[in-house]
């Protein structure tokens, strides 16, 4: 086993993997929108999901919820759980890396 897997992972971690391994497609991954959506749904959390915040141009409605999943998967990233990748549409998606896959396992 690698050095790097030998502690578990937290629940909030492995909620947020095991939401990017069942993805449609997880080779393509999600955007944060997509992932605030599933990782927020039926927590105390949820108010984010229905938020209001004034932006730029306007009121925005679930904002706060893909800023804060996007800064979480952020994080992910830098663990290595996590691959993030700018599509041609200037889109970002991410999904679950191999290394993500095996602390699930543990």
């Amino acid at each position: 086993m690698s050095q790097y897997l030998s502690k578990t992972i937290t629940p909030k971690t492995r909620r947020a993997l095991e939401i990017l391994a069942a993805a449609s497609d997880p080779l393509r991954g999600m955007t944060a929108n997509t992932f605030a959506a599933q990782y927020y749904a039926g927590t105390d959390k949820e108010y984010l999901l229905t938020a209001v915040s004034n932006q730029g141009e306007g009121a925005c409605t679930g904002k706060k919820a893909w800023l804060c999943a996007g800064s979480y998967l952020a994080r992910l990233v830098k663990q290595g759980f996590v691959y993030r990748r700018l599509t041609r549409d200037g889109l970002t998606l991410f999904s679950i890396t191999e290394k993500g896959r095996e602390a699930l396992k543990l």
